[in-house]
C-alpha cells in the first residue's frame, strides 16, 4: 500500500492482508503517528517512511542563501512550510542544537535524524533519496547508530517545543 488512509489500510488487512504500507513521515511531518503507524505495529505490517529528511531540510545543508525557484517542489509552501526562510531559520537553528548529540555518537545530522526516525515506534523501514553515492553511504551508516532513550525523548520535545510552522508573511 502507498499514501493510504487509515480506513483504507484496515479494509485492505481485512479482504486478505498487506505487507507494508509507504507513506511520508519526518519529525516535522508526524501526522502518521496518529493512526497508521500504531496499527501498522499492532497488525504487523511494515512501514516504509518517505521523506524523512524533508527533501534535504533536515540535514543541515539547506542554508539560508538557498534560493528555490518557484517551479521547484520545496518553493511551495503548501506542500511544505518548513522550507520558507522564517522555518526554515528555526529548523536550522533545532539542528545545530544537536551538535553534542552528533558529537556523542560521532555522526551527522542526517545520520542521527534518519536513527531517530527509524527508532519510532511501527516504523520499520526508513527511505532516503540521495544525489550521490557519497550521500547514500552517509545515510546507510545510521542503520549503525542506538540512541539512547533519553537522546530519542530529548529529540523529540526539541521538535515539540518547535511548535508549528509560522505561515509566510
Amino acid at each position: 500500500m502507498c499514501n493510504v488512509s487509515l480506513e483504507e489500510l484496515k479494509e485492505n488487512v481485512r479482504c486478505g492482508g498487506v505487507v507494508s504500507d509507504q507513506f511520508r513521515y519526518s519529525m516535522l511531518h508526524r501526522d502518521p503517528e496518529k493512526d497508521i503507524l500504531p496499527y501498522a505495529a499492532q497488525n504487523n505490517v511494515a512501514t516504509l517512511t518517505y521523506m524523512s529528511l524533508e527533501q534535504g531540510l533536515l540535514t543541515g545543508k539547506v542554508g539560508m542563501a538557498r534560493v528555490f525557484q518557484p517551479t521547484e517542489f520545496r518553493s511551495s509552501e503548501a506542500w511544505n512550510p518548513w522550507f520558507i526562510p522564517v522555518n526554515r531559520r528555526r529548523v536550522l537553528d533545532l539542528l545545530a542544537s544537536w551538535k553534542d548529540l552528533t558529537d556523542k555518537y560521532r555522526c551527522t545530522l542526517s545520520q542521527l535524524v534518519i536513527a531517530w526516525t527509524a527508532a519510532q515506534s511501527g516504523v520499520t523501514h526508513v527511505l532516503c533519496g540521495t544525489r550521490n553515492l557519497a550521500q547514500l553511504s552517509d545515510n546507510a551508516k545510521a542503520g549503525d547508530l542506538a540512541l539512547q532513550p533519553a537522546d530519542l525523548q530529548r529529540i523529540r520535545q526539541d521538535v515539540l517545543a518547535m511548535g508549528e510552522p509560522a505561515a509566510s508573511a
